[in-house]
């Protein structure tokens, strides 16, 4: 369905005469395959929050594991320089980021100079004190150490990493589709003229309140409010609070 849906989205706007120069997409094996046959001028990056994701599953995973337990201590840190390789690199420098990607097997075990790859000799980060020298450094030719940095160093992986998206993510989309979950929810079936109508009032709806302003105080202070969403597994997220959507008003 998905892969359908893109050709059509694809069709429509070819038919427009409108070029499509960057595709970002998430990790569909399907979709990887008809966008490096059907458009060989098009430059197809990853969304950068799908593939965390998965990494994030898979560290979880191991951090369950007999004497791998220290491994979960990683995951928001190897998260975290997942999406610094992406953005602090330009767009067409694949290997960079890649060779940005594989500076955390080093780091992980306290070692920040002299990594191998040539394209990236150290890290970046300032010189680590306090907390930062506290740090549960993984210990080399350990259970939890070798399973990490097999993990993160499959070809499937650096695959992805050189195609991760500098600049553009789905995430707009991913707002867009909980819109049409709203007007449309997933567990209720509706005819074609009914389906129709709702996601014509979905997309009237994001296009109107997508870009709403940051709310503000009586006295000019932008408002903020601190939620710990599920998925940060006990972590905190400071989000924008905005004004309220207009309804048609």
């Amino acid at each position: 369905m998905e892969k359908e849906g893109l050709i059509r989205a694809v069709d429509y706007i070819r038919s427009k005469g409108l070029n499509i120069t960057r595709l970002v997409t998430d990790r569909h094996v399907q979709i990887r395959k008809w966008a490096r046959e059907e458009l060989p001028g098009t430059k197809h990056e990853l969304d950068t929050w799908h593939v965390a994701k998965g990494i994030g599953k898979k560290i979880d995973s191991l951090a369950k594991e007999k004497d791998c337990e220290v491994v979960g201590k990683w995951r928001r840190g190897i998260v975290n320089h997942l999406y610094w390789c992406a953005s602090s690199t330009p767009a067409d420098e694949g290997q960079l980021k890649l060779a940005k990607w594989e500076s955390i097997c080093e780091h992980i075990a306290n070692k920040h100079r002299g990594h191998d790859n040539p394209l990236f000799r150290r890290c970046e980060h300032e010189a680590l004190n306090g907390k930062g020298v506290k740090r549960k450094w993984l210990k080399r030719n350990t259970k939890a150490y070798e399973k990490l940095v097999h993990l993160l160093s499959t070809k499937h992986l650096q695959k992805d990493v050189t195609q991760l998206s500098s600049h553009h993510n789905t995430s707009s989309l991913e707002s867009y589709h909980a819109v049409v979950n709203h007007f449309a929810p997933k567990l209720l079936a509706f005819s074609h003229k009914g389906m129709r109508s709702r996601l014509y009032l979905a997309a009237l709806h994001f296009n109107e309140n997508s870009g709403r302003a940051q709310a503000t105080t009586r006295t000019g202070e932008a408002q903020y409010s601190v939620t710990t969403p599920k998925y940060k597994k006990g972590g905190h997220v400071v989000k924008k609070l905005l004004v309220d959507c207009t309804y048609g008003k």
